[in-house]
């Protein structure tokens, strides 16, 4: 898990990689269960995987997003 923000409403979950695609970062999220601690919080999760872009040294446009819901 490299970033959690929670906000009233939401809880949004970040992974980030370099020179691997946003898709790697999602599946991380995933198979390590990055979201299970709060499920019980009962607001919706966001899962999202970026990469960033080490020429332009900012995150790349290459990002996917995935929603969950913890209740």
């Amino acid at each position: 898990l490299d970033a959690l923000i929670e906000t009233k409403n939401d809880i949004f979950i970040f992974e980030f990689k370099f020179k691997k695609p946003p898709e790697k970062a999602l599946d991380q999220i995933k198979t390590k269960k990055y979201f299970e601690p709060y499920m019980s919080i009962k607001k919706p999760i966001t899962l999202i995987g970026l990469t960033f872009d080490l020429e332009k040294k900012n995150i790349s446009s290459n990002w996917i997003i995935e929603k969950l819901k913890s209740y």
